[in-house]
């Protein structure tokens, strides 16, 4: 069975998003990174069978359209709320990755009871690395320019090539290759202007405030040789989890998601069924 493509309005724009076994009870929305789309959790997704499966465009992502307002943090968990109340589901075990992640604790902060579990890969929650620096002075300068010049300024090919240097890890070559354009493709459809918006809020505000604890059944996995979400930021946001198990993926990068989506839904599958709670290593 293959994801079927549907679309719903939401406060006027429009959201595509895939789904699969609809008439499972059990569901599961998969939200991906930052510029991004669907089709980079599709992999990951297809091993969990027993479940309904949702994974949208993000607004202004992929084939979606973008906000009517400022694509912050804050909107973006406003419309997930908004996007499974029109889709009548009341609950649901979120996963997301990178900037997906951020929105799905974000969302499972401010609506606890909408989620039965969550699962954060590679939850980017502060620069604290050298590339993280890097980005951030870019994307500050990026917000200096004018709207026209923010287009160019974020899809520039050289920085693009450098950070496509650092993300990528583990994949084979041939596979590197095809996922550099297929990012290319995804990076295409972000308009400039809102690419500069989403990285100016992160850097900007936290995804949760002050040293508020969360309860939510939640699984973290971090990735050795991430530079985006560093094993150490993922460690410190573990420490804010009453009810949490984190797993270390090794010889892995900040897109495992991509370059191993087997490896950690069969990660994300066992923990489901309670095998190896409490282990910090995962090859």
């Amino acid at each position: 069975m293959k994801f079927k493509r549907n679309s719903i309005i939401i406060n006027g724009e429009k959201t595509f998003y895939w789904e699969k076994y609809p008439a499972r009870k059990s569901v599961i929305v998969s939200l991906h990174g930052f510029p991004g789309s669907h089709k980079g959790l599709v992999e990951l997704a297809d091993g969990f069978t027993d479940h309904h499966l949702i994974i949208p465009d993000l607004p202004a992502c992929g084939v979606s359209e973008p906000l009517r307002t400022h694509h912050s943090l804050e909107h973006y968990a406003e419309w997930l709320n908004d996007f499974l109340t029109t889709l009548s589901v009341d609950r649901a075990i979120i996963v997301g990755h990178s900037f997906g992640a951020r929105i799905a604790l974000r969302f499972s902060a401010d609506h606890p009871r909408k989620v039965e579990r969550l699962v954060l890969i590679a939850p980017v929650m502060k620069v604290d690395s050298f590339v993280g620096r890097l980005a951030t002075l870019y994307y500050k300068f990026g917000d200096l320019l004018p709207p026209y010049l923010q287009e160019v300024w974020s899809n520039n090919t050289m920085y693009r090539g450098i950070g496509h240097t650092i993300i990528y890890k583990s994949a084979s070559r041939e596979r590197r290759r095809h996922l550099i354009d297929m990012d290319s493709i995804d990076a295409k459809h972000i308009d400039g202007s809102i690419a500069v918006q989403v990285f100016d809020d992160f850097y900007k505000h936290p995804s949760i405030a002050g040293n508020k604890k969360i309860n939510t059944k939640t699984l973290l996995i971090a990735c050795d040789q991430d530079e985006i979400a560093t094993p150490d930021s993922v460690e410190k946001l573990y420490q804010r989890f009453t009810n949490a198990d984190m797993k270390i993926m090794k010889n892995s990068g900040h897109l495992v998601i991509l370059e191993r989506p087997i490896t950690v839904g069969t990660v994300i599958r066992e923990w489901f069924l309670g095998v190896g709670d409490g282990d910090k290593k995962v090859i």
